[in-house]
């Protein structure tokens, strides 16, 4: 297990028009939080480990929440993680998945909690399109324990079809990949097009199933749930394969 805390400030950007942290900050601050943590686990970058040893960790899901409470401009902000590495079992053939277990949480520079973040991660090898069944190499941490398992994804919506889009250069990642801020804004579109109130969601929770790229064709469907959640999955259309499914809800609490 590893402790360890990233400082940033927040910026004129990173609040919407009530005074709230935004899901896209979250995202951005946790992402320049892992740049500089990943050293401490390993000599070397994450780039730098991956032309080495050929591995990239990939998320299967996450969980951030915000509170309902205005952050403050220009306030500090710390980024407290604790990143368990080890191995969740595959439960049809038993065998191990190895990868790591990441909690932050987001305190401002009074002590006041702004907000968290959960997210479960697999090691993947894209040379042999597998991932990893034992220890990965060049850690100097323990890797011997079984993770917590990942919350159950939400039943697949039945209900209206909210549109269709193509994704940009602007929300890929230097893998090739769609980013988590882009699957997250794509929904929160695809609500507020259906005239959801999106301003009264503070928590998300993403599943992903895919990677989508640049220039694939999607449709996005979404449902109101009777406890009032929003469910909305994003589809390629011609294969009609889910890449991701978000599910946003008025509660900041994160869920057991």
């Amino acid at each position: 297990m590893l402790d360890w805390v990233h400082r940033d400030r927040i910026g004129w950007a990173d609040v919407d028009q009530d005074g709230l942290l935004k899901f896209s900050s979250i995202i951005r601050f946790v992402s320049a939080g892992y740049a500089g943590m990943f050293p401490l686990l390993m000599e070397g970058s994450r780039a730098e480990y991956f032309a080495t040893h050929g591995l990239q960790p990939i998320v299967r899901y996450l969980e951030m929440a915000r509170e309902p409470r205005g952050a403050k401009l220009d306030a500090g902000l710390s980024l407290r993680f604790t990143v368990r590495l080890g191995f969740g079992l595959d439960r049809r053939s038993e065998s191990r998945r190895y990868g790591g277990h990441d909690a932050i949480h987001l305190v401002d520079e009074h002590g006041e909690t702004l907000g968290h973040w959960t997210q479960h991660w697999l090691w993947f090898d894209p040379n042999k399109g597998t991932l990893l069944h034992e220890p990965a190499p060049g850690f100097n941490a323990d890797q011997s324990e079984e993770l917590p398992s990942a919350e159950a994804p939400p039943h697949s919506p039945i209900g209206a079809g909210g549109g269709r889009f193509r994704w940009t250069p602007r929300e890929t990642d230097i893998n090739h990949h769609v980013s988590a801020s882009a699957y997250l804004e794509r929904a929160e579109n695809t609500l507020a097009d259906a005239e959801f109130d999106t301003a009264r969601l503070h928590r998300a929770s993403m599943w992903f199933r895919r990677p989508s790229v640049i220039g694939d064709l999607m449709t996005s469907s979404f449902e109101e749930l009777d406890d009032g959640t929003l469910v909305v999955l994003l589809t390629r259309e011609r294969s009609d394969e889910l890449c991701v499914a978000v599910r946003l809800s008025g509660s900041a609490a994160s869920r057991p």
